[in-house]
């Protein structure tokens, strides 16, 4: 998973980890199975990342319920939940309604994904290899299931297409 921080409104700054493009297939697979399960568990009143639910229904509802009279409307973000949530217990929750192991098993690999900073620094701590930064195009978009680096296979370039083995250096 890639680190990419965007700027908060309140003028500080949210870090998200954007997965890769297999990952988040195999996330999205996952979630349309047990979404149709769980779903109709909820309350009818959560309006967060459901289908057929959105946040102009929320704020319709809010207005709605202010009109009949109600003087509260409560909205709560769970902030850094995923990374606060006690993942045993989570999971333990998840396996009284999944009964397929390897499912929870994928699931509990992504709840302990990293999040990649820079892939500068993986490779130098994690890989234990030095980073030529004269062959390396766009460092910190590497792409590994291309032969290069953001895509560039290097056949236009005369090069052997191996820009990713030559941009390594034990």
């Amino acid at each position: 998973m890639k680190r990419v921080e965007i700027p908060k409104p309140d003028g500080g700054m949210r870090k998200l980890g954007i997965p890769t493009v297999l990952d988040r297939f195999i996330q999205q697979a996952v979630m349309q199975v047990i979404q149709e399960q769980w779903d109709r568990t909820f309350s009818e009143h959560s309006y967060g990342f459901r289908p057929g639910h959105n946040a102009h229904q929320a704020v319709a509802a809010a207005q709605q319920h202010i009109a009949d009279g109600y003087r509260w409307v409560v909205d709560i973000d769970l902030e850094k939940f995923f990374d606060r949530v006690n993942h045993d217990r989570l999971m333990g929750v998840m396996a009284k309604r999944v009964e397929d192991k390897r499912l929870l098993r994928l699931i509990r690999a992504f709840l302990n994904a990293g999040v990649m900073e820079n892939i500068e620094s993986f490779i130098s701590r994690k890989l234990k290899l030095k980073v030529n930064a004269a062959t390396v195009r766009h460092p910190r978009c590497f792409v590994p299931w291309t032969r290069g680096y953001g895509g560039d296979s290097g056949a236009s370039s005369g090069s052997n297409g191996n820009e990713a083995d030559d941009g390594l250096r034990n």
